[in-house]
């Protein structure tokens, strides 16, 4: 699917913007969330433009908020590069003309299969450890720039 393809490309620009990163001695965040960023519904209805761009992480950063597809680009890339996982973006149409996409993950319970994660959750019951506990302490994003 042409989607996929065009989420790949930004995964593969923000993988090349975490590695600069690294090489300079930062520690880029492990997720959207511990960014600081917001999570921004991108359905057909709430656009105001028949396209949406997939945005980089840098663009994010510039704008404070991704939709789906961004966020899923980010966590992907941080998920190859950090924690070394064969992870992917997988987009479901959810109705003609607006995909959701999720995070496919291999599952090791499960040989050769996925196990799909939804980055947006984390808004609302969040599964990145480093969040959990700033959230729990009701600290702010342990990131910026």
């Amino acid at each position: 699917m042409l989607i996929e393809h065009a989420i790949e490309v930004v995964v593969q620009n923000n993988l090349r913007w975490y590695a600069a990163e690294v090489a300079r001695g930062e520690s880029p965040p492990c997720c959207s969330h511990c960014a600081g960023l917001d999570y921004r519904d991108a359905t057909p209805k709430s656009r105001t433009t028949p396209q949406q761009t997939i945005k980089s992480f840098t663009q994010m950063l510039e704008d404070g908020w991704g939709s789906c597809a961004d966020i899923c680009a980010w966590d992907c890339a941080v998920m190859r590069a950090k924690d070394g996982l064969d992870a992917l973006v997988i987009p479901i149409e959810m109705e003609p003309g607006y995909f959701h996409t999720f995070i496919g993950v291999p599952d090791p319970r499960e040989q050769g299969g996925l196990r799909l994660e939804d980055p947006t959750a984390e808004w609302t019951g969040h599964t990145c450890s480093a969040c959990a506990v700033r959230l729990a302490n009701e600290e702010s994003p342990s990131w910026s720039r």
